[in-house]
């Protein structure tokens, strides 16, 4: 998981398999929508909640 919340809050998650693997990294990328759904954490539930649903449900590569 990682947030940034500068210029506009963003954030973009990560799930990987421990094995060996030759993937290219979009190919991991999660919201933290389905990062949370798969591991049962809430990583930001500080947040504001206006803040928490938009970052958590929207990722682009692109925006990092």
């Amino acid at each position: 998981m990682i947030l940034r919340l500068k210029p506009k809050p963003t954030a973009i998650g990560f799930v990987i398999r421990n094995n060996e693997g030759k993937k290219k990294k979009d190919q991991y990328i999660n919201t933290v929508d389905d990062v949370e759904r798969i591991t049962g954490i809430d990583f930001f539930p500080a947040l504001p909640d206006d803040v928490e649903n938009e970052v958590e449900s929207n990722c682009n590569l692109n925006d990092w």
